[in-house]
């Protein structure tokens, strides 16, 4: 049953790579044999997809469809403080700021070990 499943991803991977149309760099994390439709999807994301993800021009490694889950939850919420850990281009934060700013509140917490690719500042990113 499993393989009925990947078979979509598959012949996606297979159709892509044959026309040169993603990039892979196999050294991050190498595609898992076997996976689970949902493990395909995310291969495929980290190998193909999410250097073209960004917010507003900056670079996002994120799932866009983990966007539209966070600012549902930030609308419900309304919280007053954010801390997002692990924010690398910054565009993730930037899309939260920005989220918060539409509900005219609240602050980002961005922490990482590095933030030397941030090339931005925003009122609501600390």
């Amino acid at each position: 049953m499993k393989r009925v499943f990947n078979k979509p991803f598959e012949l996606l991977h297979g159709f892509l790579h044959a026309r040169d149309l993603v990039k892979v760099d196999v050294t991050e994390r190498p595609l898992v044999p076997n996976s689970t439709a949902f493990e395909s999807y995310i291969d495929c994301f980290h190998h193909n997809c999410r250097e073209n993800i960004r917010w507003m021009g900056k670079k996002a490694d994120k799932l866009p469809s983990d966007a539209w889950t966070y600012q549902e939850i930030i609308y419900e919420t309304k919280p007053d403080v954010i801390v997002e850990i692990g924010n690398r281009y910054g565009g993730s934060t930037l899309f939260l700021a920005n989220i918060l700013d539409i509900l005219g509140k609240g602050r980002v917490i961005a922490i990482d070990l590095d933030h030397s690719l941030v090339d931005f500042e925003h009122p609501r990113i600390a």
